[in-house]
């Protein structure tokens, strides 16, 4: 479970990234 966990949350934060990247000031959250 704390493997699926942590991929989950890597998985997360790189979208975060992705997203950031693609559309800087248009979605901030």
């Amino acid at each position: 479970l704390s493997f699926i966990h942590l991929l989950a949350l890597q998985l997360s934060k790189v979208q975060e990234k992705l997203e950031g990247r693609k559309s800087t000031s248009c979605q901030r959250k």
